[in-house]
């Protein structure tokens, strides 16, 4: 019906259609681009030694996929962010996000993270957060 009322046929729909699902794949791929990519070398606060670590434990994690990778280094640069700023109790909150973060993919009913690639993040999270809580 509503071909109808454009007066539209099937080729030029069938067109129409696929002009939509290429501009919505170029505008993902756009966006993915666009989000700031963490380097895990670049951290300078007191624990960046631990920091940098835990971030390329998460970054070589090849279970997780790319969203939840970027929002887990996030949480460490910002974690290193606030060390700077000496802002030590949201730095430990960014660390507890990204420990809470880790259970969810975890726990989740279809696990989102590899058991070894969490065991590997939680190791690497433990000496990052024993060196917040020393500040």
């Amino acid at each position: 019906m509503f071909r109808q009322y454009l007066a539209i046929d099937k080729k030029t729909m069938f067109s129409v259609a696929l002009t939509c699902v290429a501009l919505t794949t170029v505008t993902a791929a756009h966006a993915m681009k666009d989000k700031p990519e963490v380097d895990c070398a670049s951290f300078t606060s007191a624990c960046s030694t631990q920091l940098t670590d835990l971030c390329a434990t998460i970054e070589e994690a090849d279970s997780l996929k790319d969203r939840d990778r970027l929002g887990m280094m996030g949480k460490t640069a910002g974690a290193d962010t606030k060390i700077n700023q000496a802002k030590y109790a949201d730095a430990a909150q960014k660390l507890t996000d990204l420990d809470n973060k880790l259970y969810q993919l975890e726990n989740a009913r279809k696990a989102k993270i590899a058991p070894f690639d969490a065991d590997a993040i939680g190791t690497a999270l433990v000496p990052a957060q024993a060196c917040v809580d020393q500040l």
